[in-house]
Formats: C-alpha cells, structure tokens, sequence
C-alpha cells in the first residue's frame, strides 16, 4: 500500500512572483469589466479586450498614443465636452489619488476605419499608487449607457443610424438645457445675494416669472434654514416676487416652501 505524500514547494520567490504577475495579467485581460491603463501624462499604456470591444478599435492602435490623441472630439458634435471633462477628471485623480466617478457623458467614437458614433458612458477614473503613495497609473474605466438612453426614451432600438441619431440628439439636448438652466440658477443667486448687500433691489429681470426663481435652503433638507444658497442638492423654491427688506423672514426659518431636490 503505497502512502500518498505532499511534497514541499521550493520555487524561489522570484518564480511565485512571475506566477502571481501571470494570473493577475489574466484577470485584466479577460475581465468584464472595460478598462484603459494610462501613465501619469495620460498615454496609453494597454487595455483589455472587453475595452477593445467597447470602442472598437486594436490594442495595437492604442498603445503609447496619448489619450485624447486616440479619442478626440467627435469634430461633427457642436458643443462636444468630452475632452474637456474628462481630462478634468484625472486632474482631480492625479491631484487627489482617489477614484472619480463622471457623470453621463456623451463621447463619441470612431472606430478603426469608420465614421464617427455617437456613444454615451458612465466613466469612472481611479489611480494606481506604489509604496510611497505616489501615482504609478491611472485606470479608465467605462459602461456604455446608449442604450439605457434609448430605454428611457421608451422607443424600440431603432435598426438605422439615421434613427439612433435623432434620439441620441434629443437626449442630448436634454443635457444641455439641465445645465444652462443651473448655470442661469446660480447667476441669479449671486446677482440677489449682491443686492441684499447694497440695500438695493434685484434686477429687473429677477422679477420676472418666466426666470429662474430665487432658492433658500430648507430646515426640512438638513441645510440652514432661511439662508439663501447657491447649493442645488435640496432647494426650497420662491416666487420671484418684490425684493424688500420687509420680505425677509426674521425668525430664522427662511420661506415655508416644499422642499424640492433638483
């Protein structure tokens, strides 16, 4: 009868380590999840085959090419932000060293050899740090939300690019107007909070009912009650009516409004 026994592993520590580099190579490549490896001056050090697929182009054509050399602007999109947002996220990543999750982007691509598509992604950027805590890479990762849009949307993933087209456009525009209407907000809090200051009254046009109404924060929201904000998280709305010392709440509470979050 013939006992069976363990034999004890020697490989050297060096062999463990290349082993351990080999399998977590494996899992990069072959993981679901799309993800780019940049160096700190944003050039393309790799990226695995599900990234590869998301945007349609060869490790090969990537590789060492700077970021946003590979992936421009889509030159046919006014307005095209791409580029912009997010080299300002991994500003944010390098300058912080944590992870930065960007809001619904539109950036298009352009395969190898094809025209330009319009593609919107959920975009998340973290680094990749050493022993000192010194960024060594940054990760980019994304998840294609196309089709989410066009689900929110309530239509049929239409078989034509003329169609995919229209509704990406309108969802788009969409995005657009939500930001002016915030940019258009907060200009209106600051030219109020500049009149209370002065003594004065608004301007003209912050009288209008067709304008953005001025926001006071909420007790109900956890903010300050009765302070005027320029935080859009949880605003209580007030009828742009006549500005007047008297108008002012003094108890503290600010106006009894429903708070509303934008």
């Amino acid at each position: 009868m013939t006992i069976a026994t363990h034999q004890p592993n020697f490989r050297s520590p060096a062999a463990v380590m290349a082993e351990a580099q080999n399998v977590w190579r494996r899992l990069f490549e072959h993981s679901p999840l799309p993800m780019l490896v940049l160096a700190p001056d944003l050039r393309i050090i790799d990226a695995n085959e599900s990234y590869l697929r998301e945007v349609s182009r060869s490790r090969e054509t990537l590789a060492g090419l700077d970021m946003f050399e590979a992936f421009p602007d889509n030159p046919l999109c006014a307005g095209a932000d791409g580029v912009r947002n997010l080299s300002a996220s991994f500003e944010t990543v390098l300058h912080t060293g944590r992870g930065h999750v960007m809001p619904l982007q539109r950036y298009d691509i352009q395969p190898d050899g094809r025209p330009w598509q319009v593609r919107y992604w959920y975009p998340k950027n973290w680094s990749v740090l050493d022993d000192k805590g010194s960024t060594v890479a940054l990760v980019h990762h994304v998840a294609d939300a196309t089709a989410s849009i066009l689900h929110r949307e309530k239509l049929p993933l239409p078989s034509s690019s003329r169609s995919s087209e229209n509704v990406l456009q309108r969802a788009d525009e969409a995005i657009w107007e939500a930001r002016e209407l915030v940019r258009q907000t907060h200009e209106s809090i600051l030219a109020c909070r500049a009149g209370m200051k002065a003594g004065s009254e608004p301007p003209d046009h912050l009288l209008d009912h067709s304008k953005p109404p001025r926001f006071w924060a909420s007790k109900s929201c956890g903010g300050d009650g009765g302070r005027e904000t320029d935080s859009p998280t949880c605003l209580s709305l007030v009828a742009p009516t006549k500005w007047s010392n008297e108008s002012q709440d003094t108890s503290g509470s600010g106006p009894s409004e429903i708070c509303r979050p934008l």
